[in-house]
């Protein structure tokens, strides 16, 4: 199933440990990078994305540094987009879960109520701006780029509705909490036109 924890099977396993070899060294990073992508958008293509996340947490932090080949570090760049953004989905769900627990002064629900309104401006915040800027668009302009492009369609086909979905319920759930997610849930269908 979709979006749900997923257990790899052995064949997948090993294709996560093969990327051990190409981060081992600084001097393999650049393959690393390559390799990293094609895994994870391979994960991420069938909606895995609990073991795609589980693989780039376990990358160096120094491959967000590499910078050529452009499209290979972008296309890097936009998974950890995807990444975040999906992290910050899982703790707006963490916090609004909060609500009734964390106790009667008023203080602590003030608390609460900033955690929550900060996490929902930049959960909205953060999706327009994958939904704006061309996320895994791909020229074909490489030797394997009519495959890639193929795959990265696909991911977008499977993220950008989700990540729209899981918009729209957050800031529907928000709604009578802060007035002004009413207007901009209202405004989902240019959020939705904005993700094709």
């Amino acid at each position: 199933m979709l979006f749900q924890p997923y257990q790899p099977s052995n064949p997948e396993s090993l294709l996560l440990r093969s990327i051990e070899w190409t981060s081992f060294l600084p001097e393999t990073y650049g393959n690393a990078l390559e390799q990293a992508n094609l895994i994870i958008r391979y994960f991420l293509g069938a909606g895995n994305i609990s073991v795609a996340k589980a693989l780039f947490n376990t990358l160096p932090e120094q491959l967000a540094s590499i910078d050529e080949p452009e499209d290979i570090a972008t296309e890097y760049m936009h998974y950890q987009q995807l990444f975040h953004v999906w992290a910050l989905f899982e703790r707006i769900a963490d916090v609004a879960g909060t609500e009734f627990v964390i106790g009667p002064t008023k203080d602590a629900k003030l608390a609460w109520l900033n955690e929550y309104e900060a996490l929902v401006d930049e959960g909205f915040e953060k999706t327009v701006k994958l939904f704006t800027t061309e996320w895994l668009v791909s020229d074909v302009s490489r030797v394997d780029g009519d495959r890639r492009r193929r795959e990265l369609i696909r991911v977008r086909q499977i993220f950008i509705p989700e990540l729209a979905i899981r918009l729209h319920s957050i800031l529907y759930g928000s709604r009578t909490r802060f007035s002004r997610c009413v207007k901009i849930n209202q405004s989902r269908c240019v959020v939705y036109n904005l993700s094709l």
